[in-house]
């Protein structure tokens, strides 16, 4: 039986009551294996993680200090990989009464029929129960995987996960200590080319989701840091961009169908040498070499054709000769392109099998 090959992995931060009776739910339905993760909880909370010596099915791991909910989980993932040899994977669930007993074992079902597949128990964000700040929440990163990333998720902020044994050494290995590790581990199914696959599970959420330690600003910022860094890399390159431009547009002016176009690709060239060093640098932290300099520019001239193109097609076939019109279609030119920049970029031309 599948609760016999899948653990289920718990991790705990100042729980109540209600961690207890997840264990108790786990083990009546038959789970033989709960490892749960005190991740440096109040002196005042060790009582819940007491009670949980009354089953036997349960081992309890311990953070001095909290960590955060991704340090805890990497602690569990190398436990398991160490102890657990044999199994199918494991379960990754919240302990306070977020997933139902049911929708844990759907997730290990699912697991142990597709055991090289990542799991990811999805729930419907548009249902009136969700609270406004996870609906949006989830709907950006949604799109952001969809758009920047290439990766099609609807509920890219699920705790309850099912995660194969041949995917524990990589997401043991992953960066962040917190929320944003979460994050980090389904961007890693797609540089580490690991399947994985959706299937729906109740949507659950006590008192708002009041008992949730996620801090909104903070850990926003730790989940969406690269793609911020990258949108402030490519806000100061087109401030370059565009202010070469529009003085091109002022010390030349008019001079033919094609005045445009060149004026685009005179800007972009200066301000992608810019763009290319902070990325390299800061956002991808990629490798300085010729191969990636090569790639970087290839497809600065691709893209900056594209644009150009775009551009001057638009300009002429509107006719719009004003210097502000045409620096307002460059501009509607250049959002267009920012997300497949970003995607190349990340996927390609960075590339971590390029460091």
């Amino acid at each position: 039986m599948y609760q016999n090959e899948v653990s289920v992995v718990i991790p705990s931060y100042n729980p109540d009551e209600k961690l207890e009776s997840v264990v108790s739910g786990l083990s009546d339905a038959g789970f033989d294996d709960i490892i749960v993760i005190d991740d440096g909880s109040r002196q005042d909370c060790k009582k819940y993680f007491d009670a949980l010596k009354a089953y036997p099915a349960c081992t309890l791991l311990t953070h001095e200090v909290n960590r955060g909910k991704g340090a805890a989980l990497k602690t569990a993932f190398a436990f398991f990989a160490k102890e657990r040899e044999g199994r199918v994977g494991a379960v990754t669930a919240d302990g306070d009464a977020q997933h139902a007993a049911e929708d844990i074992c759907a997730v290990a079902r699912a697991l142990c029929e597709t055991p090289d597949t990542f799991i990811i128990g999805a729930r419907d964000f548009s249902l009136p129960q969700v609270p406004g700040r996870s609906r949006f929440g989830n709907n950006l990163t949604s799109f952001i995987f969809r758009t920047g990333v290439g990766m099609k998720i609807s509920d890219t902020q699920s705790g309850l996960r099912g995660i194969p044994a041949t995917a524990m050494e990589v997401m043991s290995g992953l960066k962040g200590d917190r929320y944003e590790y979460e994050t980090n581990a389904l961007l890693a199914l797609k540089k580490n080319r690991i399947p994985y696959r959706e299937i729906p599970i109740s949507t659950v959420y006590i008192d708002e989701n009041a008992t949730s330690h996620f801090r909104v600003i903070r850990d926003s910022v730790r989940i969406y840091a690269n793609i911020l860094k990258y949108a402030a890399s490519s806000v100061v390159s087109f401030l370059i961009d565009y202010a070469v431009f529009n003085l091109l547009l002022l010390m030349i002016g008019e001079s033919g169908d094609f005045a445009v176009a060149i004026r685009y690709i005179i800007a972009r060239a200066v301000s992608s040498v810019f763009n290319y060093f902070i990325n390299m640098k800061i956002v991808f932290k990629g490798a300085n070499n010729r191969r990636t300099r090569i790639k970087y520019f290839s497809l600065v001239i691709v893209q900056g054709a594209l644009g150009a193109g775009l551009t001057n097609l638009l300009a002429v076939t509107l006719g719009a000769n004003a210097p502000v019109i045409q620096s307002l279609l460059k501009l509607a030119v250049d959002t267009t392109l920012f997300f497949g920049s970003y995607y190349i970029q990340k996927n390609w031309v960075f590339a971590e099998k390029d460091k």
